[in-house]
């Protein structure tokens, strides 16, 4: 069976720029790298950030499979740059983006990861979440404070602890895992899945492919206010004996933005 990739964004209905990127492209001789990356939203540079992060992990991660250690690099490369370009720039002082980075080669996928961005994994039906969130709820809810549907809407739940680009320093969780044949995965911002409960993201992933999948979840969210920026980034299998192909929007990061 061919593996696809596709990628889509959308500024959402209330914000005046999107600060969300995306990032799809081909490995060589097989294999997928895709990324997503939210700017931080408040401070003047959250565009900037996540798009100067997606051309560093392009520039450091694209045309051959690498190592998730290599992937952990490259985002600690993106940590670096950034707080070294708002250390040159004193009004990008505290901007910052999520980072999801995801490879897929024959047999496995390898994440790396900073932020409430998430990724997401189909397998025989059941979506599980691959990710877990770097916010204020979400580590109260791991440390057994609140439940899950309290972390859902409590006051911090879109306060981050881990971003990438306003500490010198940067933990990045990493997870490699089997890849099957019929797995499918996406990858979003929180502007998706704070409006798309894991329930409803499974009803709709089984129901949907490709870019009709894509164009029903970005149509849903502004159905629902679009409050935020919105992107998500699929990877599935598709028709067989074509190989491995993209459908993109934008797949690579824009150029570096001032913001």
């Amino acid at each position: 069976m061919a593996v696809k990739a596709y990628g889509r964004t959308h500024r959402g209905l209330v914000r005046h720029e999107n600060q969300d990127h995306f990032l799809v492209l081909p490995l060589k001789p097989a294999g997928w790298l895709v990324a997503v990356a939210d700017g931080m939203g408040g401070y003047p540079g959250g565009g900037g950030a996540s798009s100067r992060a997606l051309e560093i992990v392009a520039e450091r991660l694209s045309e051959r499979p690498h190592s998730v250690l290599e992937l952990e690099q490259a985002v600690k490369a993106c940590n670096q740059d950034l707080f070294e370009w708002a250390q040159r720039e004193r009004r990008l002082t505290g901007m910052g983006t999520t980072l999801t980075v995801a490879q897929i080669v024959p047999g496995q996928l390898q994440l790396a990861h900073v932020g409430d961005s998430r990724a997401y994994r189909l397998r025989a039906g059941q979506v599980d979440r691959l990710t877990q969130d770097h916010s204020v709820a979400a580590e109260l809810q791991q440390a057994g404070q609140i439940s899950v549907a309290e972390a859902a809407h409590h006051p911090q739940r879109h306060v981050l602890t881990r971003v990438v680009g306003p500490w010198l320093q940067v933990r990045v969780d990493l997870l490699a895992v089997p890849w099957h044949a019929a797995d499918r995965l996406l990858v979003c911002s929180d502007g998706l899945s704070g409006l798309v409960d894991d329930d409803e993201l499974q009803e709709q992933w089984q129901q949907r492919h490709g870019e009709d999948l894509l164009e029903h979840l970005v149509a849903w969210v502004l159905e629902r206010g679009g409050a935020d920026n919105v992107t998500a980034v699929l990877v599935e299998e598709d028709e067989p004996g074509r190989g491995w192909e993209s459908v993109s929007e934008a797949a690579a990061a824009p150029e570096r933005s001032p913001a």
